[in-house]
């Protein structure tokens, strides 16, 4: 189930396993835009703070692939949500992608 609306990406990924690292998440103001979502590559959680910190990912604008992996711009806003029907479990730490402590 997907998590209510009005969240930041960290309280996003808080409930995922490894951080939500392989996990497709969108911004609400996205919403008329299909296939636009972030794939989530790593996340680093600020020490004592799981609220706070960094992300990275590859960005999809309308299901194209928008670049390399890059900062996830934006991670503060009350605007994420996990993707419908991707699950959002995070999939694994494969391909390099990790989860750290800031």
């Amino acid at each position: 189930m997907p998590p209510p609306p009005g969240q930041s990406l960290f309280q996003v990924v808080n409930g995922l396993r490894h951080y939500g690292v392989g996990a497709r998440l969108t911004r609400s103001i996205w919403h008329g835009e299909p296939g636009t979502y972030w794939d989530v590559k790593r996340v680093a959680l600020k020490e004592g703070d799981p609220n706070h910190g960094k992300a990275w990912g590859v960005f999809h604008w309308k299901g194209v692939p928008k670049g390399g992996e890059q900062k996830i711009r934006g991670p503060l806003k009350k605007q994420w949500t996990i993707v419908e029907g991707t699950g959002g479990n995070g999939g694994g730490a494969e391909g390099g992608s990790s989860a750290t402590l800031l």
